[in-house]
């Protein structure tokens, strides 16, 4: 009876069927190995050429041998790096930062890494977590330009936006104050105007009364007369 494993057919069975299963399949492990390492430094070199799609083709091949065929745990995390850096390159920030977080998580001490990751986060706008990781890329390397640039930029958005933020609140002030003031002046000429209203209203009510009382005079003087 023959059955399938890792790609080669396997007969049943011990002696030499069991004998020639395993040199294919240490063959076919060994060609598989091959092929990922070709596919990592083809990616490799498409990375420094700047060749970013092609990059991230070769080494996604390379990552897809990597972890049954290729014990190379620092070959794997600069697989990792590059793919990061070649998704970073074409602005895929989430797809940049998958690969970094397992880049880190194999090798923890890379700079590039935390600052490419940085990067991606302050470009997301989550300030705070780029913020940790230049600062840890400056831990690993004092003088990382791009952490330091970050750092420096993250400062710049933030005072901007502190900057936005007491503006408007001027602004508003200003604007509570303006209506405030015109409220008030409102107000004051309504009681002004009542006033007014009020002043003629009791002028004329007068005017009336004297009126009436200089009608009575007039009738009692002609009633004397006749």
């Amino acid at each position: 009876m023959r059955y399938q494993h890792c790609g080669v057919r396997r007969e049943s069975g011990g002696g030499k069927g069991e004998a020639e299963w395993r040199a294919a399949e240490e063959k076919a492990a060994s060609q598989k190995a091959e092929a990922a390492e070709k596919a990592y430094k083809v990616g490799r070199d498409f990375y420094d050429i700047r060749d970013y799609d092609s990059a991230i083709s070769r080494l996604s091949e390379y990552i897809s041998f990597a972890a049954p065929f290729v014990a190379n745990d620092s070959q794997n995390a600069d697989a990792y790096r590059c793919r990061g850096g070649s998704h970073w390159a074409k602005k895929r920030y989430d797809e940049a930062i998958k690969d970094f977080n397992i880049a880190l998580n194999i090798e923890p001490k890379s700079a590039f890494a935390y600052e490419r990751r940085g990067d991606c986060y302050f470009n997301k706008g989550q300030y705070e977590k780029a913020t940790g990781d230049f600062n840890i890329a400056l831990n690993i390397d004092p003088g990382s330009a791009i952490a330091k640039e970050g750092l420096n930029a993250i400062a710049a958005k933030q005072a901007a936006a502190k900057a936005a933020e007491e503006e408007a609140a001027a602004a508003k002030k200003a604007s509570e104050e303006k209506a405030a003031r015109e409220a008030a002046e409102d107000k004051a000429a309504a009681e002004k105007e009542a006033a007014e209203i009020a002043a003629i209203k009791e002028a004329a009510v007068g005017s009336i009364i004297t009126f009436g009382k200089y009608q009575w005079l007039v009738l009692d003087i002609q009633a004397r007369c006749w």
